[in-house]
């Protein structure tokens, strides 16, 4: 993982200009479910470095980072629901953990020296990991104690975000982002793709 990381970042450099802007940012990620998974929320943290590029009259740029990131959550399964028609019932705890390297690129523009906008897509690979505790049924099947499932996948979405500068290199960082990662899997049983909507608030440094 960590060596994909660098491949990734070293990626940039052709990419460098004697005025482009490279910058690392530090956020709090709090993830909201949708669909099927309303309720579902995650927590984590994302350490992400990129570079900006200036394009035409310096006020645009485009925008090449990536992300690490992680989250977790404890999900009650008590009562039931159905998740991409599969039921799920139980009166015990799911605890997923997901570790994501993923790709942003995207175009923004400097509103003043200080605040700038930035939109784009996303994409990346990530790996789940699942434990139970208590007793959970899904699709029938019962498992129960300390079980455990892992699984890799990918994920892929887009987001918007606003940088406000409080001098040359320190600023803040807030951004939105609707996330899906494909073939949630746990213990074989498909629960389609989980979708959520990431909010994320950071230090923003400029190097």
């Amino acid at each position: 993982m960590i060596r994909i990381a660098v491949v990734i970042i070293a990626s940039f450099t052709p990419f460098h200009s004697s005025e482009a802007q490279q910058y690392f940012k530090a956020s709090y990620l709090d993830t909201e479910g949708t669909g099927d998974y309303k309720g579902w929320d995650q927590s984590g943290y994302e350490f992400f470095f990129g570079k900006k590029s200036p394009v035409s009259d310096g006020k645009g740029f485009i925008d090449l980072g990536g992300a690490l990131s992680w989250t977790s959550e404890e999900y009650s399964a008590s009562g039931s629901t159905t998740i991409n028609g599969l039921s799920v019932s139980g009166s015990g705890n799911v605890e997923a953990d997901v570790l994501s390297l993923t790709f942003h690129p995207s175009l923004g523009y400097n509103l003043t020296d200080k605040i700038s906008l930035y939109a784009g897509p996303n994409l990346g690979v990530g790996y789940r990991q699942y434990d139970i505790a208590g007793s959970v049924t899904v699709d029938g099947t019962t498992y129960s104690g300390s079980e455990s499932d892992d699984e890799f996948g990918f994920n892929y979405g887009y987001g918007i975000g606003l940088t406000v500068k409080f001098s040359d290199r320190l600023g803040l960082d807030l951004g939105w982002k609707e996330i899906k990662h494909n073939d949630v899997k746990p213990w074989g049983h498909d629960l389609g793709n989980y979708e959520g909507q990431y909010w994320h608030y950071g230090l923003f440094y400029e190097f």
